[in-house]
């Protein structure tokens, strides 16, 4: 594992933990046992999955250039891909939505 591919693994988990965290916190502040508990969970999880990614890269670590560029322009170009994605399918909701109200 290339310490990118660590990075770019490592962004969803810890987004995972801010909300974990957040359900964690909200559910003990509301008392609501199914919210705090789904937030303990999902923390816990998420923490597992980071110290798995770290273990991971630490006993197998894998220095290539040429492999790191390609999966930093793979990343970003997948990303691009799902803004396109998403934006022509907000552009029909709103085409959609925008019509219905015209036309009734």
């Amino acid at each position: 594992m290339t310490r990118k591919q660590f990075l770019i693994q490592s962004v969803s988990s810890y987004f995972n933990i801010l909300l974990g965290a957040f359900w964690l916190i909200l559910g003990i502040r509301e008392h609501k046992p199914f919210e705090w508990i789904l937030g303990l969970v999902f923390l816990v999880l998420s923490l597992s999955l980071l110290v798995v990614l770290f273990v991971q890269w630490r006993r197998h670590p894998l220095v290539d250039e040429a492999l790191d560029k390609r999966l930093t322009l793979d990343f970003k170009e997948s990303m691009k891909g799902m803004g396109i994605v998403f934006g022509i399918i907000t552009f029909g909701f709103l085409l959609a939505f925008g019509l219905v109200a015209l036309l009734t």
